[in-house]
């Protein structure tokens, strides 16, 4: 019950976020097109970069082991997840779960290891503006008071531009690691405490959108 509530009280934050920043959408509507495969997140972070970053939202509480967080970067990613209604899927580790919850105007797709307590968010918001590249600066320019730093640019598709950066996110316990994007008429915030970092960068690694 305890991390039930956390994840309510995240959402909450986080979908109203997006609105503001990106305006409202659609909720309810979803391509019907056919998917295809192909399409991958191209460049995802560099090699060389300190961490994952991606915005959206906290899944659970802080409070993994050491020696579970230690383990992350040795974690394989076998399972894949797909998501037919917004044509993307990636990979994730076996022992993990992957669970949505759909709002009224958003959803949020959860990848979490109950047992270890660890996970990655994920929010998707309908976008009512066309799309277009996010930016430390466009982020500034619509949210003035958020913090960002370390920021690297990541390509999405072919030629979308998207933002992996660290922030004071408070759902994390005051420092997350984000990215953020928008793709196909979505904003796409990715969160995660900051020493799921590398965790985020493995399983944002493997992402990529199907060609229609």
């Amino acid at each position: 019950m305890k991390k039930i509530a956390i994840i309510v009280v995240v959402l909450a934050v986080f979908a109203g976020g997006a609105y503001l920043i990106w305006g409202r959408g659609n909720a309810g509507e979803k391509s019907g097109d056919e998917a295809k495969p192909g399409s991958p997140v191209a460049g995802a972070l560099p090699g060389a970069a300190p961490a994952l970053t991606g915005q959206s939202t906290g899944v659970i509480k802080s409070g993994a082991l050491p020696e579970s967080i230690a383990e992350i970067a040795q974690y394989q990613y076998t399972e894949t997840y797909l998501n037919a209604d917004y044509g993307f899927s990636f990979k994730y580790p076996k022992d993990f779960a992957v669970s949505e919850i759909a709002g009224d105007a958003s959803e949020v797709v959860l990848v979490q290891n109950i047992a270890k307590n660890i996970g990655i968010q994920i929010l998707i918001t309908p976008n009512d503006e066309s799309d277009s590249d996010i930016t430390a600066e466009a982020i500034h320019e619509k949210i003035p008071d958020l913090k960002i730093s370390e920021p690297q640019e990541v390509l999405v598709g072919e030629n979308r531009k998207g933002l992996a950066f660290k922030s004071d996110n408070e759902a994390f316990g005051g420092t997350s690691r984000e990215v953020w994007f928008i793709f196909n008429g979505n904003v796409y915030q990715i969160s995660a405490y900051a020493e799921f970092d590398e965790l985020l960068k493995g399983l944002f690694g493997t992402w990529e959108f199907m060609k229609k």
